[in-house]
């Protein structure tokens, strides 16, 4: 089960006031939305997902209910950490965590608190990089999408999973590192690399495999 109803209780806020407050931020989602999300009924988009971690200051892999460790806030982490692994930093006789300042120790995540970071990363760019080509808006989006190609493109964005939104992203930095530190001779590199990917994933239809 997803975190928004914890999240929100947190908060101290109905769904009447959090429908309220995320409008201020431009995310309107009504009071009834909002109820079906955190019941399980209806799921968030990619983007909705990471708006509502953004303003809860939550990771959204802890949102989504795939993490039980909140690794934006680091004293949590840290001592989460620890209560896993007593062993690994062995406390004084008569010294709790209680009495650790851990704004002074090093922050300490298991490796999947890493991996769920390294997705949360890639969710967020792959998302930007929605909003850069697919915005709805002409002064965001430079380039001309006819409004049906829009929302045929948004259907199929909708229907990416982890992997493929991880894979998307590789290629696009690969892409984009390749025309900043190449020279001509690797145009013919990058535009393999294009070929490669579109072959690979894009369909004759233009959808996603």
């Amino acid at each position: 089960m997803n975190r928004i109803r914890k999240c929100r209780q947190n908060k101290k806020l109905t769904l009447k006031q959090l429908s309220e407050e995320l409008a201020k931020q431009d995310l309107k989602i009504s009071a009834d939305a909002l109820g079906k999300y955190e019941r399980g009924e209806r799921e968030p988009k990619l983007e909705t997902w990471i708006k509502l971690a953004d303003f809860f200051d939550v990771p959204v892999s802890y949102l989504q209910g795939l993490s039980d460790h909140n690794y934006n806030d680091r004293e949590a982490a840290t001592r989460a950490f620890l209560e896993r692994n007593p062993d690994f930093v062995p406390l004084p006789d008569g010294v709790s965590l209680d009495d650790v300042d851990f704004s002074k120790s090093v922050e300490l995540t298991d490796a999947s608190d890493i991996d769920l970071q390294m997705r949360d990363s890639y969710l967020k760019q792959f998302q930007k990089l929605v909003t850069v080509f697919l915005s709805k808006s002409s002064s965001d989006n430079w380039i001309a999408i006819r409004e049906d190609q829009r929302k045929k493109m948004i259907k199929i964005v909708n229907s990416l999973d982890d992997k493929k939104i991880d894979e998307v992203v590789n290629y696009v930095s690969m892409a984009f590192y390749m025309l900043l530190d190449g020279d001509s001779n690797d145009k013919n590199s990058l535009k393999k690399a294009i070929d490669d990917f579109c072959l690979k994933y894009i369909t004759d239809e233009g959808g996603f495999n």
